[in-house]
């Protein structure tokens, strides 16, 4: 089957309380936001007895069992022609699910945007999945998976703005001093059972000349 996938593979997202299943894409911030990104999720995990991860903005994710052969070289020319992608953070705010806790969300970008979409028709061949299996995408990067109650939600941003790690108002947002990134680099990641059970499969990364 190569790349090409039936249209039922793609999926948005199994969402099993503290279980996730399937294969996954991420967008890597470089590693300097990413080490700092980490010590701020290390940091609420260790606070709220919770699972760590590496921090990283979801581009799709696919069910379990789908084949990944040819991916890479798939990947690798997306970032080829997109390279670098900036992402940059809006708000940090509270969801309602266990992996949509505690998240900053990613301003929207015409060229985010074209690149997610453009390596979801070159994996999927160009066919339109399902929309019943395909959630409206909202970039974003978590900072803690868990279930607790709102307001304890809230209470962990609270805690972020008084310690100075997050600093947001109505225009600009960021977290450890990070507004934006420019990323050059997709993981494939199985994600399937609990966090601590999630394994790097692959990465793609380009080089990207300095301006």
């Amino acid at each position: 089957m190569g790349a090409q996938l039936a249209q039922n593979e793609f999926i948005g997202i199994f969402d099993m309380n503290d279980r996730f299943s399937g294969i996954s894409l991420w967008l890597m911030p470089p590693q300097k936001e990413r080490n700092a990104l980490r010590k701020v999720i290390d940091n609420i995990a260790e606070e709220q007895h919770s699972d760590t991860f590496e921090p990283h903005i979801t581009l799709a994710s696919l069910s379990p069992g789908t084949s990944t052969e040819g991916w890479m070289d798939i990947i690798t020319a997306q970032l080829q022609h997109h390279a670098p992608i900036l992402a940059t953070l809006n708000k940090v705010r509270t969801g309602t699910t266990f992996f949509h806790s505690v998240f900053a969300d990613i301003q929207w970008d015409k060229q985010l945007l074209v690149f997610r979409d453009d390596i979801v028709a070159s994996i999927t061949q160009g066919r339109v999945p399902d929309p019943r299996l395909q959630p409206d995408w909202c970039p974003h990067i978590s900072l803690f998976y868990g279930s607790p109650s709102h307001e304890e939600r809230e209470g962990i941003i609270k805690d972020l703005e008084g310690t100075g790690v997050v600093q947001q108002d109505e225009e600009t947002c960021t977290v450890t001093k990070i507004q934006r990134f420019e990323a050059n680099e997709v993981w494939i990641v199985q994600t399937d059972g609990h966090v601590k059970e999630w394994k790097v499969l692959d990465k793609a990364i380009v080089l990207v000349a300095a301006c």
